[in-house]
């Protein structure tokens, strides 16, 4: 049987969903597992995307200009009036997971690439894990696309990067 006939059979959600959400929601999914078996080297953490992106900022391979266009959707998208929203606790963070960090961003108090790429990533992990551990079949995954296609540029930029340290 197609895995899509059968989820659609289940109505777990799914058959709501755009091709284009389909599609983000995919491709993300594929670029995640590369991500996390060559530059977290198959052991994601929030410890790991800490050292890969000081790696590669202390390198001067990431591009701030690749960050910028996710973290005004973010900050949009987690932040009402500059304080976090009903999609931001939605993420899901767990103890460890930096989450005052990832705030300090969003609101701009902190402004360093190395921690804007940092807690960007640490927002796509979260993404992740709320996927990857059914938290996103809750919702039906609606109004996901964004969140899965700036999660699959940032993950292909930092990919290339990671590629690039290798030549350095």
């Amino acid at each position: 049987m197609n895995p899509i006939d059968w989820l659609l059979d289940r109505n777990l959600g799914y058959r709501h969903l755009s091709d284009g959400e389909k599609e983000a929601m995919t491709h993300f999914v594929m670029l995640w597992t590369l991500f996390e078996a060559e530059v977290l080297r198959t052991k994601a953490s929030i410890g790991g995307i800490f050292d890969v992106v000081n790696e590669l900022c202390g390198k001067g391979l990431l591009s701030r200009d690749e960050f910028v266009p996710a973290l005004g959707y973010w900050k949009d998208r987690y932040l009402d009036g500059g304080q976090p929203n009903y999609y931001f606790e939605r993420l899901r963070f767990r103890d460890n997971d930096k989450q005052e960090f990832v705030l300090s961003v969003l609101k701009e108090e902190a402004v360093e690439l190395s921690e804007i790429a940092t807690a960007l990533l640490i927002i796509v992990y979260r993404i992740r894990n709320n996927l990857f551990h059914g938290s996103k079949w809750s919702f039906a995954m609606l109004g996901q696309k964004e969140n899965f296609t700036f999660s699959s540029h940032l993950l292909m930029h930092v990919y290339d990067a990671h590629e690039q340290k290798a030549l350095v």
